[in-house]
This record gives C-alpha cells, structure tokens and sequence, in this order.
C-alpha cells in the first residue's frame, strides 16, 4: 500500500466489543447505519484517571465539570452522576438534561454567551454557578434576582479574555474587570464571585500555564475589593491520544495531494498524536514551575484556591464507535475507488471543523475475492459534494463489498452528533449504551440506559 495507514489506538474493551463481526452486523441491521454505541464505564475510567493526577499533585478538592457539548448521550450523564463530578452547560436543555439525572445544580457550570432569560431563570433557581461573559451578563443576574428574590446570592465567576496568546472573542479583558468587581464589591449586590475562569483555543499547556497565572492576578485584585473568591477554572483542552504517534509523524511526513479524494489535502488537522494527553496534560499543567514556587500545584495550595476542570473529548476518549454499512464501491472521475456507505458527514462532524478524521474505520466483513490491497475513500449518502466522511484515501487488505460493516472508533468526542441533522429528513442514527453484565456485553438504547443496568 501507498498511502500511509492510522489505526486507531483502542482500549482493550473496544476491541473486546469489536471481536464479534457478526455481533456488529446484527447491531446495524436492528437499528440502521449508522448506529453510533457508547461505553460509559469508559467516561468513569477517563475521571479516574484526571483523579489521580490531582491527588497526586494534592489536589483533592479540585472539581471536574464534564462538558455536555461534547456528546448529547444520556448515558454518560449517567455515569457522570454516578462518577459525582459537575456538568458544564451551555443551554436551558443542557441544563434540564443534567438535572435530569440527579446531578445538583451547585454541581452544575452554566457558561456559554449571551445566555437566555429561560436559562437564567432555571439556572437562579437550581443554585448554578454562571461564568459570566461580560457586565451585561453580570447587570442581567442582578435584575433576575430582583424578580425571584433567590434565598442566596447567585454563584459567579468571571470568564477572562487575556493572559494568553490566543485570541478569543469571549470573556472579559483587563479593561472591563475592574468595573464588574466594583458592581460585585457592593454590599447589596445579589450576585456574589467565587471565582474566574478561562477557556483557550490548541492544546498548549504552556498557554494554560500563563492563563492559569494570569487569572491568580485577577483573583488577588478581585480579593483587595474585598471580595472572596477561591476557584480557578481552567476550561479544557486536554487533548486525545487518537493515533500511535509513530503512525501519526509518518503520515504528516508522507502525506501529499495523492493521498486525497480530488487532492483535497486538508491544511488544518487536529493533532491525533503527538500532544501531551488527557490526564497527562494535567500534570503537565501543576507539574510547572513559577517564580515563587515549584510548582503550579504548590502555589494553589498556598494560596487557597480551588482548581477546577472542564475536560470536554478526554472524558470520553474511547468511549465510543460508530458502525455503518457500506451501500456501493465505485471510481471516482480521478480514478479513486470510492466507497458509499449509508451514514454522511453529518455522523461524523469532523468536517464541520473543514478538516478530516485521520482514523482508519475498522472494516468488518470478508471483502472481495481479491486480495490485493486496495486504496479508497468514504462518501456518504446526500446530494453534496462535499459529503465525504474519509477525503484520505484508506488502505484496505481486501476492498469492502456492499453489506459489509465499517466502524470508526473512538467517535464519542464530538463527531457522533455535534453536527447531526435531518437532512434529506434521514432520521437521526440511534444511539446504543453498550455495558458489561456477567461477563457478558449487553446494550439498550442510549435514552433508556440507567447506571442501576450495572449494578444490579
């Protein structure tokens, strides 16, 4: 083969659930391609493992929020229950969601811009803590609270805009802060601030580092007001191991305009390998040194200040696969074989970032006749284009035939349904929680999963 081959990194588990070709093929023909299957005791794993980091950096207090965006799965709200960490929302349907599975709303981030009346509402009454945006946001609370007269101050922090590198049309600059702390510092005022936060752009540890110092800064001049906040909430950004790195070098070394459906060699790619990851990247963070202490963790600790996470895709690396089935194999006008299966763009949204998902799909099925390896890339099944689930021609031993089952792993971090629709009024896909119940692999449909499957 010319073109050079990704396979995915999978977690034993997966790769347990994946042994059964015939297994998948009946998923698929009881509930349509594509059918996308989650794994929720991977997401507790995935905390686990951001646990343990933080213990070890003694850090036991700090607070992991999962950010819902990422996957609209009820299960891993579920688990995320079960796992008693936060939720970070950015919706009134978000936020009914999380409620929704028993997690509190002091357990609950609202953040997000220009948050609705409806969301304000539900999150004043429900006790969330809302990341403002700005002073707007700030004198909107105010006036809320005036209409529900809430027991308590409404819980608060202030989102940054500055202290790093990267450009963000969200949060508040140096400029702005002083005046929402003055609006803060009154003594009347029903909004209180337990603190800051911010959210960067890449995958830069070093960038955190700077922002998480840049926002001690804010904290120290909000408590000269007088003011009492102790948490810093560092967002995410934690990147996801998705590619051995050797693979992932080798391909960005080797990869050229041959290598693409219509020599569409796509400029901007997330980094699959090569990043610190998950967990990793967390030590990275409270491993670093300052100018007064060893440590980011050991400046925290003296300083009284809470750190809180919001880890969006490394919660659910792993954690889930999408499995569709093939409908046709022709040739492109180039010449290439393309592949037609019955899924589109919309099922896997890396290209609604104008990228590609540089993960070979695992092909489930006995192929053609012919041995001979075969290169190809994936279309999919509307009208456009641009509807192109794999523009990277894929190395295949044998070429799929039609029936046969292509699974792309790891898919649970936003490419199942950030950008799903109805488009062509094809029904969304199901979505199945896969679970282990005596040793035996066990789904239902996402919707009617309860973490009490596993347990009793």
């Amino acid at each position: 083969m010319t073109v050079p081959q990704l396979p995915a990194r999978l977690h034993p588990d997966i790769a347990d659930f994946l042994q059964s070709n015939a297994e998948i093929e009946r998923i698929v023909e009881m509930f349509g391609s594509p059918t996308h299957v989650v794994f929720p005791h991977l997401v507790a794993e995935n905390v686990s493992n951001f646990q343990e980091v933080l213990h070890a950096h003694k850090q036991d207090d700090a607070d992991i929020f999962f950010a819902t965006k990422v996957n609209k799965s009820e299960a891993f709200l579920s688990q995320a229950a079960h796992s008693h960490i936060g939720i970070d929302v950015s919706s009134e349907q978000e936020l009914k969601a999380a409620l929704s599975h028993g997690i509190p709303g002091n357990q609950i981030s609202i953040s997000g811009p220009a948050k609705n009346k409806a969301l304000q509402v539900l999150g004043i009454r429900t006790g969330s803590t809302f990341a403002l945006d700005d002073i707007a946001e700030l004198h909107a609370l105010i006036g809320a609270s005036k209409s529900l007269t809430p027991n308590e101050k409404i819980p608060t922090t202030i989102r940054l805009n500055g202290g790093s590198k990267s450009f963000s049309r969200f949060g508040v600059d140096d400029k702005t802060l002083p005046d929402l702390l003055e609006v803060l510092s009154h003594q009347d005022c029903p909004v209180q601030l337990d603190g800051f936060s911010f959210h960067l752009a890449g995958y830069s540890t070093e960038d955190r580092v700077v922002a998480l110092q840049h926002a001690i800064q804010a904290l120290h001049e909000a408590r000269m007001k007088g003011l009492h906040p102790n948490t810093i909430n560092i967002g995410g950004g934690f990147a996801v191991q998705y590619l051995e790195e050797e693979d992932w070098n080798r391909f960005l070394a080797e990869r050229d305009a041959s290598t693409y459906l219509s020599g569409d060699l796509k400029s901007s790619l997330y980094p699959h390998a090569g990043e610190l990851a998950g967990a990793d990247a967390l030590h990275a963070i409270l491993s670093a040194r300052t100018e007064t202490h060893e440590t980011i963790a050991a400046l925290l600790k003296d300083e009284g200040i809470r750190l809180a996470i919001e880890p969006g895709r490394s919660l659910v690396d792993q954690a889930g696969i999408t499995c569709m089935q093939v409908k046709n194999i022709r040739r492109a006008s180039d010449e290439t074989f393309i592949i037609q299966v019955e899924a589109n763009i919309n099922h896997l949204s890396e290209q609604w970032f104008n990228a590609d998902y540089c993960v070979d799909p695992i092909h489930m099925g006995s192929g053609s006749d012919s041995d001979v390896p075969t290169e190809a890339s994936i279309v999919g099944n509307t009208c456009l284009e641009i509807d192109v689930l794999s523009w990277r021609k894929i190395g295949f031993s044998r070429l799929p035939q039609a029936g046969d089952i292509l699974v792309y792993p790891n898919t649970a971090g936003y490419q199942m349904d950030s950008n799903e629709s109805e488009f062509h009024r094809i029904p969304l896909p199901e979505k199945l929680a896969a679970f282990k119940k005596n040793n035996t692999w066990q789904y239902k449909p996402d919707s009617r999963y309860s973490i009490a499957d596993t347990l009793l």
